[in-house]
Parts: C-alpha cells; structure tokens; sequence
C-alpha cells in the first residue's frame, strides 16, 4: 500500500506536498496537525485527496494577520484561516476535476467549525467524518485499502505518537452518515 504525508505549505519537500491525490488502495498520513486543519477527501472510485492547510500560509500573511489585529483592531488570524482553507480547498478541487465526492474526513481544533462549515459545499454535502481535537498534536490517517480513518496523538516530546482509542471511523459508501468525533 503507497502512502505519502500531506504536509503543511512550509514543509513540502519531495513527495510530502499540502495536496496530494493517491489511488483507492493507497494511504494519506497528515502529520502533527496542531493549529491547523486536515481535509481527506473521499471520492466516488475510492481514490483520496488530501489538503493541510496552515492558519498562516506564509511569513507575509502572519504579518498582515497581526497587523490587522494589532493596528486594525480587526481578527487577523480569522481572515489568515479563511484564506488559507479557501485556497487549499481550491487546489483539492482542482485535483477532484469534478468527479463525486462520497466522504470528507477532517481534523482540527474547533476554532475551524465556522469556516468549515462555510466551504463544505465546495464538495457537494457529502458523508463527513469531523475529528475535533481540544489540543494537542494529532495525525490523521486515512488509509483507502481498509476505507478506514484514524488519529493518532501526539505523547511527551520524544515519545511518538499513540492511536486514539474509539477514533478509527469506516469511510465507504455503505458505513452511516455523518459522525463528529472529539479527540
């Protein structure tokens, strides 16, 4: 089973990019999803999407997001999120070129409920499995030959990463409907 990691913007080195596309029996790994947001995709033929998309995109947009909140008075870091998830749903669209989505995993902090729910219909109103993490690193796996989802937790420092217990959810066609799990 082939895998890649689906990484922020500022970590894209070799195969590891922000948006990938890999084949139905594949696997997508998104690796330390701390204060930013993981979108598996699920389409009608089994393949995967992916996008991670960083609450800053770059060392510019941290600084027009604290300007706006230091000078401005306005919420920079909303404005920095929406761009950035806005963008990377963009390039998953791009990638799907129209084809059906049946499921969409995602994994963040709660802080990403409002935009998410904002661009969900970019993907038509698919199955949604929503993993809300209150803190902490987390990784989210999508693997395509099992059409399973899980999260893994991030131990002390050194230590690795643990599978969250109870957190595995089955993604195909025929498993139920939408389902929102706190990790």
């Amino acid at each position: 089973m082939p895998g890649c990691n689906c990484v922020e913007p500022a970590n894209e080195a070799g195969l590891d990019r922000r948006v990938v596309s890999m084949g139905a029996t594949d696997q997508i790994t998104f690796p330390a999803v701390n204060s930013c947001f993981a979108i598996g995709v699920v389409l009608a033929d089994g393949s995967l999407l992916g996008g991670h998309v960083p609450m800053y995109w770059d060392t510019p947009s941290f600084s027009v997001g604290m300007s706006l909140t230091m000078v401005h008075g306005q919420d920079g870091e909303a404005h920095q999120m929406q761009a950035s998830l806005a963008r990377i749903v963009n390039e998953i669209n791009g990638l799907r070129n129209g084809r059906d989505v049946s499921a969409v995993v995602t994994l963040g902090d709660v802080e990403w409920v409002t935009y998410w729910d904002a661009m969900l219909g970019h993907f038509g109103y698919p199955k949604e499995i929503r993993y809300r993490k209150n803190a902490g690193t987390c990784n989210l796996i999508l693997d395509g030959a099992l059409q399973m989802a899980r999260v893994q937790r991030r131990l002390a420092a050194a230590a690795g990463y643990s599978t969250v217990g109870n957190a595995a959810r089955n993604f195909s066609v025929a498993a139920r409907p939408a389902t929102r799990v706190d990790v």
